[in-house]
């Protein structure tokens, strides 16, 4: 066998195993839907960036991990006729997302999420470089962390341009080449606002359907505290 159809099988089979993780990833968290954010679009390299809104998501599991689902719903129609005419399927619904996992503030991660991005060569998955180390020429962990997205003040950003990958069947290609993706989460992750030292008001919680919370785990709540009202992230 040659040496071109051994690393062919070898990144074959990393694929494999990246797209396991990834299912296994999703069962074990249980997705609380909490609004919508604003989400500017610079995945795919046709034109200018698209700033839009999506639907996101929380984990009700693991604190600090959301998505974004049916991710092309309201993409400009320009840019949906743009990708249609080079030949991009989208694909609509809550089977297609981009996770963003925010635990490292400073290194954000998208482990392997379904785009709803199709060609005649198949479909498209969306990752970081953090997913991807050592299967694709010149990314290791310096390279990843040099390109990895970060999160302040309630904003995801990547930056970097090539901070995000495509990836179809056992092939990887760069994204994000104007280093515009963002997505803002301020709305659902502010922190504790306008709650003083001073204030010994009784503290009461609810969760984001307004029901009462009595001991609260980690997760995002509404806070009531005398005559204010806040939402909050426990940790």
């Amino acid at each position: 066998m040659s040496r071109y159809y051994i690393f062919a099988a070898l990144i074959i089979f990393c694929t494999l195993g990246i797209y396991a993780e990834n299912t296994a990833f999703n069962e074990r968290h249980q997705w609380q839907r909490l609004g919508t954010c604003t989400f500017t679009n610079d995945i795919i390299a046709t034109g200018n960036p698209s700033l839009y809104e999506v639907t996101v998501e929380e984990d009700l599991t693991e604190p600090d991990i959301f998505r974004i689902v049916d991710i092309w719903r309201n993409l400009p129609e320009s840019s949906k006729k743009r990708l249609e005419r080079e030949g991009f399927t989208l694909y609509y619904g809550d089977d297609y997302y981009i996770i963003i996992d925010i635990r490292d503030h400073q290194y954000v991660r998208i482990p392997v999420s379904p785009l709803g991005l199709s060609d005649q060569d198949g479909d498209y998955s969306v990752c970081t470089p953090s997913e991807i180390i050592g299967m694709h020429v010149g990314i290791d962990d310096d390279f990843a962390r040099s390109k990895a997205g970060k999160f302040s003040d309630g904003i995801v950003s990547f930056s970097q341009p090539g901070a995000i990958y495509l990836c179809q069947n056992e092939w990887f290609t760069r994204s994000n080449l104007h280093g515009a993706t963002s997505i803002d989460l301020s709305e659902y992750i502010a922190g504790i606002n306008d709650i003083t030292a001073e204030d010994n008001s009784v503290e009461e919680y609810f969760n984001l359907l307004g029901m009462p919370v009595r001991n609260p785990g980690p997760g995002i709540y509404i806070l009531r505290k005398g005559a204010k009202t806040s939402k909050v992230l426990k940790r």
